[in-house]
């Protein structure tokens, strides 16, 4: 049966008109390996791989790098176009205005010198002499 097949590939190779050693004068280059058989289409640049299943020729593309960079190129290229069209748009929230930003500010401040104070008094607290009584 192994034999038929590679018969069958060898007049598959001669019915395309494609010399065994690679070089083609049609769509498809073909070049025998170890691992079957590699086929080129020279029109788009895809290779397969093509091995015999029973008494069939079965070709399978090989998984092209390029396609998928292009691919995840093009992904991140309008990934990136949709984020440059929504920066502007604030999706109805509502920003504070300066003066909201001021009393906050003014507020956070007023709050960080009332907590400096307390840890002013409780630290002189510690360090005056005990009361004699044992207070």
């Amino acid at each position: 049966m192994k034999n038929s097949g590679l018969a069958f590939a060898f007049t598959l190779v001669i019915c395309l008109g494609i010399p065994g050693a690679g070089y083609a004068e049609g769509r498809y280059e073909m070049q025998e390996t170890d691992n079957g058989i590699i086929r080129l289409d020279t029109e788009t640049g895809r290779v397969s791989l093509c091995k015999f299943e029973q008494e069939d020729l079965i070709c399978r593309t090989a998984a092209d790098d390029r396609t998928a960079y292009e691919t995840e190129i093009e992904r991140l290229t309008n990934e990136l176009e949709t984020l440059r069209q929504n920066a502007g748009a604030n999706d109805g929230i509502m920003l504070p205005s300066e003066q909201e930003i001021d009393e906050v500010v003014g507020t956070f401040e007023k709050f960080t010198k009332a907590i400096m104070d307390a840890m002013k008094r409780l630290e002189a607290n510690l360090d005056a002499p005990a009361d004699e009584s044992g207070q």
